[in-house]
């Protein structure tokens, strides 16, 4: 059998508690990891972009819990989940060539997202931020932009993908960029009740992190 290499990715690897963006790529404490992921796959096959992510996120899986039989399932609702190591929670977000596996040992769900700040969303804002946070923002810089995006979308995911309108649900408080990384609090309206989650967030070579605090 031939093989080819699936195209790069950065591979970010951080658990969810103690870390700390400062050590980013370079403290082997922190487990984080970046390298160029190969996969063997039958010379011909035509693996698209999505199918690269998945191979390349199952890759990192069975590299980080040493079990090369691990695999990455999905509730019905999307949320990943591991076969094997059913002890800990992941979240999994990619961009461009940046792949972001996040992992938590215990039983509070979180939500991990990756975004490229671009221009163009300064052109979207209104389409995932409510009338009051347009009102509340303090700077429409694509980069504090990105993390009003960026941080929605964890919350997604930390509260299992529920259906609702997404600008409106979830209302991030004001804030403004500290240097590469910081502290924000969000709220989340449902059916009357209201959740407080706390998430932090960093910027890495063009790129916004964001990820919830698994103890609300």
């Amino acid at each position: 059998m031939q093989t080819r290499q699936i195209p790069y990715f950065s591979a970010v690897f951080m658990p969810a508690q103690n870390f700390n963006p400062r050590s980013l790529h370079h403290t082997p404490q922190t487990q984080l990891w970046e390298q160029t992921l190969s996969e063997s796959v039958v010379q011909g096959e035509k693996k698209d972009k999505k199918e690269q992510e998945r191979a390349s996120a199952m890759a990192l899986a069975r590299h980080l819990f040493n079990d090369p039989k691990e695999e990455i399932l999905h509730t019905p609702e999307g949320r990943p989940y591991l076969k094997t190591n059913t002890g800990y929670r992941i979240s999994i977000s990619h961009s461009y060539t940046r792949l972001l596996f996040m992992w938590h040992k215990g039983q509070n769900e979180i939500g991990a997202d990756i975004e490229k700040v671009r221009a163009k969303i300064t052109r979207l804002s209104s389409k995932f931020m409510s009338v009051r946070e347009l009102q509340e923002c303090i700077d429409f810089s694509p980069s504090l932009l990105t993390i009003y995006w960026s941080a929605k979308e964890s919350l997604y995911k930390a509260i299992g993908n529920k259906c609702f309108p997404f600008a409106e649900k979830i209302y991030i408080r004001p804030f403004g960029i500290a240097e590469k990384e910081g502290m924000l609090r969000a709220e989340i309206t449902d059916q009357g009740e209201k959740e407080i989650f706390n998430l932090n967030y960093f910027i890495d070579e063009g790129y916004v992190i964001t990820f919830t605090n698994p103890k609300k």
